[in-house]
């Protein structure tokens, strides 16, 4: 990101093929350090299945956030967005809308999306994760690039594949993918890390009572490999 200076403001949309692979951590992180370099960032939360932004900074998205604004015409845009760090603005969720898709494929967030850019160095989007939702292709078709959170021994190789492919028939600008949850201290890793020992660990949250999750169980389940099942496959995905 920071060696694409020949684009001078650049909307970067972040997802997954699952959830729990990280993706909103990473993009906050992501967000810090850009605003630590001196860059303008505004991260915005467009998870609107399991919005989780708004708790990462402790605030309260139901006193308005992006769906207020795309929902409110006369709403200024100004007083959903907040301040957390130098050069660093929050534009949380908001209410829960009641057909997502629609709203996401809707001109207004085309133009606010626009209008952001103008106002920010970077615009970064947090969105649901791509299997079973139509909300990351949806909203890829608007931002400038893609990145796909791929957290270890969650799912199959060929699964993530299929989801990076599935991505570049809507938006041939996926940027790449962030390989999450690293384990430096085993035997692989440690060939070429020999002085590592530290590594991230990032998880998706969400609660026991979520209708959502329970809805898209059985097809998360059959995606993620069983433990003993998974191998080696090309020194990608591994069990420590």
């Amino acid at each position: 990101l920071f060696s694409r200076g020949d684009v001078e403001h650049f909307s970067l949309l972040v997802t997954s093929s699952l959830p729990r692979e990280g993706k909103t951590s990473i993009v906050t992180n992501l967000g810090r350090a850009l605003a630590s370099a001196g860059e303008s960032v505004v991260i915005v939360d467009c998870d609107w299945r399991r919005p989780m932004l708004h708790n990462k900074f402790h605030m309260d998205r139901r006193k308005g956030g992006i769906t207020s604004y795309l929902m409110q015409p006369d709403l200024d845009i100004r007083t959903c967005i907040h301040n957390v760090a130098p050069n660093l603005d929050i534009l949380p969720c908001g209410p829960i809308p009641p057909d997502p898709p629609k709203l996401l494929g809707s001109a207004r967030l085309k133009e606010l999306i626009d209008e952001l850019k103008r106002q920010y160095r970077w615009v970064l989007i947090d969105s649901p994760p791509l299997v079973g939702l139509s909300d990351a292709q949806i909203l890829s078709s608007a931002c400038d690039g893609v990145c796909l959170v791929i957290r270890r021994n969650i799912l199959d190789r060929t699964v993530a594949e299929r989801m990076v492919q599935q991505l570049r028939k809507v938006s041939p600008n996926v940027l790449g993918a962030v390989f999450n949850d690293v384990d430096f201290r085993s035997a692989y890793y440690a060939r070429y890390y020999k002085y590592g020992g530290y590594y991230s660990y990032y998880y998706y949250y969400t609660t026991k009572d979520d209708k959502d999750g329970d809805k898209n169980k059985s097809i998360i389940e059959r995606l993620r490999k069983p433990r003993e099942e998974r191998k080696v496959s090309g020194g990608t995905f591994f069990d420590s």
